[in-house]
């Protein structure tokens, strides 16, 4: 804050000819840090072979507490205090990171409250930077628009269908295409290069192999991204997941393995959108292959449970307890002034 960081960039790229740049983010959540195209990918050397993220070790800081260092990371930062050299992944960029600023996640204080979101820029990017200002009126003015859109979306889905039964799916994408698809966004960031000039906005997709997502799996997830200040989000989009899964398998009757009326129009509130559905296939288990992987299932079931009981077992309070320890020692009374005193002689 006291610093020309500006100036001294500028006379290192003089003097090394080679490109410096110097500035600060701003208010950047561990998600928005790990989905960008540069933080994201920013990591430093540490003990061993695995590299810690700059989102892990930045959200480490006291003053947040959200992430976990283990005994093998590197030491935990402090406000003011540079971090690096720190790579990417690719070995385009090398950058010298420290904290300055840290707010912990609250309500917003009004809804005209705005601050900045920027990221690393660099003068050869070329592509259009995309705002990086969040305003609490202007989202929450968006999330609306989308509510009230859900009823129109609904209505052209139903279109679609009908559309598909008259002239066939294919023909129903290119309508569809020619007739909305200049009204959607394209992120031109997001989108790669190479298959912008054919993105289209409808399209079919074929999704294949779709396994239901049990409670241990999300639990076990949860678990390994304890540490982890972006864990949340994985999780998060783990549990989507599940549900659009277990909606699509609630769509098939239980005596079937198919839907026999298609297409079948489906909303999915958790991301906001209607699917339009072509076919749903469920390949069911079999008893004799129920019976083959049961034994191993079990074993396996075993072996986690009893790794996962280790711990517990052989913690220090659980030792002491199961093992009925006690200290050892001798309390000596205090000598009661009444009593006689014994004599020294006595038989």
């Amino acid at each position: 804050m006291a610093g020309d960081y500006q100036n001294a960039a500028d006379q290192l790229s003089k003097k090394h000819k080679i490109k410096v740049f110097a500035g600060q983010t701003g208010l950047l959540n561990a998600t928005d840090m790990q989905a960008d195209r540069y933080l994201g990918i920013l990591y430093l050397k540490r003990y061993g072979y695995s590299p810690g993220g700059l989102t892990q070790i930045v959200f480490a800081i006291d003053e947040l507490g959200v992430s976990e260092l283990g005994p093998f990371d590197v030491p935990k930062p402090r406000m003011y205090e540079n971090l690096g050299p720190m790579i990417d992944i690719i070995g385009e960029i090398m950058a010298i990171v420290r904290v300055k600023k840290a707010k912990k996640a609250s309500e917003a204080e009004s809804i005209n409250q705005t601050f900045s979101k920027s990221t690393l820029t660099f003068e050869q990017m070329t592509e259009p930077v995309s705002e990086d200002e969040y305003c609490v009126k202007e989202n929450v003015v968006e999330d609306l628009k989308r509510l009230t859109a859900m009823d129109t979306t609904k209505s052209k889905a139903e279109e679609f269908g009908a559309l598909a039964v008259k002239d066939g799916w294919e023909s129903a994408v290119e309508k569809f295409n020619e007739l909305y698809g200049q009204q959607a966004e394209q992120d031109e960031f997001e989108t790669p290069s190479a298959i912008k000039a054919v993105w289209e906005p409808f399209r079919l997709e074929k999704s294949t192999n779709l396994q239901r997502i049990s409670s241990v799996k999300l639990g076990t997830l949860a678990v390994q991204n304890e540490g982890n200040p972006a864990g949340q989000f994985l999780v998060n989009q783990a549990k989507k997941e599940g549900r659009l899964i277990e909606q699509l398998y609630s769509l098939v009757p239980q005596d079937s393995n198919t839907v026999e009326i298609t297409p079948l129009v489906m909303e999915f509130k958790p991301d906001m959108s209607y699917y339009c559905l072509k076919e749903i296939s469920v390949k069911r288990a079999e008893k004799e292959q129920y019976e083959e992987a049961k034994a191993m299932r079990v074993y396996k079931e075993d072996f986690v449970q009893s790794q996962s009981l280790a711990a517990v077992h052989f913690s220090p309070e659980n030792i002491l307890k199961r093992m009925n320890f006690r200290q050892v020692s001798q309390e000596k009374e205090a000598a009661d002034a009444n009593a006689p005193v014994e004599s020294e002689r006595a038989p």
